[in-house]
C-alpha cells in the first residue's frame, strides 16, 4: 500500500526591530504533514511546530541581540547597515517505502552575501511517526 503523503508548508516571517529600525529578517517554512496515519502525523507535526516555536524565540532574543549590537556599533561610527536575513526552511524528498527524509536547512544572508549555512536531516518511519 503506498502512501498518500501530503505535505504543505508552514510560513511565518517577522521583521526584528532594534531602536525602531530593522535589525533582521526572519523567515521559517517548515512541514505539515497529512493523510498519514493519526499518530505519526500528529508526532511528526509537533516535532516541525516545536521546532518552529524554537526558531522564532531564538530570533527574537538571541539574533535580535546580535544583530541590534552590530546595528547600533554601525549607527555609531556612521557606517550603514544592512539586517540580516535569516531563515529556516525545509527539503523533503520523496517518500522511500514508508520513510521519508527531511533536511533542515538554515541560512543567514547580509546585503546578498551567504554568512552563515547549515543542514541537518532525519529519516521518517511514515507509519509510526518516529524519526529511524
Amino acid at each position: 500500500m503506498q502512501t498518500l503523503l501530503h505535505i504543505e508548508d508552514r510560513v511565518w516571517e517577522e521583521v526584528l526591530l532594534d531602536e525602531g529600525e530593522p535589525a533582521a529578517l526572519c523567515r521559517c517554512v517548515l512541514p505539515e504533514f497529512s493523510r498519514l496515519e493519526s499518530r505519526a502525523q500528529d508526532r511528526m507535526n509537533r516535532f516541525y511546530r516545536h521546532g518552529e516555536e524554537r526558531f522564532q524565540h531564538w530570533c527574537r532574543t538571541t539574533l535580535l541581540r546580535r544583530a541590534g549590537v552590530l546595528w547600533r556599533e554601525a549607527r555609531r561610527t556612521s557606517h550603514p547597515f544592512a539586517p540580516w536575513e535569516v531563515s529556516l526552511t525545509y527539503a523533503a524528498g520523496e517518500p522511500e517505502g514508508k520513510t521519508l527524509e527531511v533536511a533542515l536547512l538554515y541560512r543567514r544572508e547580509q546585503e546578498g552575501r551567504t554568512l552563515f549555512t547549515d543542514r541537518r536531516s532525519l529519516r521518517w518511519d511514515l507509519k509510526s511517526g518516529y524519526p529511524i
